[in-house]
């Protein structure tokens, strides 16, 4: 046998065989959590829809806004602490209620002070 020139080829071997990796088992399914469900707080609904009544009824009503302050307050320990739900509909009713409150405590200042400037 004579020695390989650096152009020559050995002999032919077959090739091995493409393999894919093995597969990796399916991740586990993915649940979402059901979110569960607080009940609103009735004097959340209260406040706020006194608060809206305040709002369109103007400085006419005396009533609402006082209605909406007070159930607001009742309402707002158990919405802010999470046992009802209902805590925005809380504080907007208590900002309707405040704002229209002062304009009414306003308004009758301004007319007591007339009245008593008139005497």
């Amino acid at each position: 046998m004579h020695p390989r020139a650096p152009h020559e080829q050995g002999p032919y071997t077959a090739p091995v065989p493409y393999s894919a990796p093995p597969y990796s088992p399916a991740p586990p399914p993915y649940y979402m959590p059901v979110p569960v469900s607080v009940p609103t707080s009735g004097a959340a609904v209260v406040s706020l829809i006194a608060g809206i009544f305040s709002i369109i009824g103007g400085f006419c009503l005396l009533v609402p806004p006082f209605i909406a302050i007070i159930a607001g307050h009742m309402a707002y320990g158990s919405t802010r602490s999470g046992q009802r739900g209902g805590h925005g509909m809380v504080i907007t009713g208590l900002i309707l209620g405040y704002m229209t409150g002062i304009g009414v405590a306003g308004i009758f200042l301004l007319w007591l002070m007339g009245m008593v400037a008139s005497v």
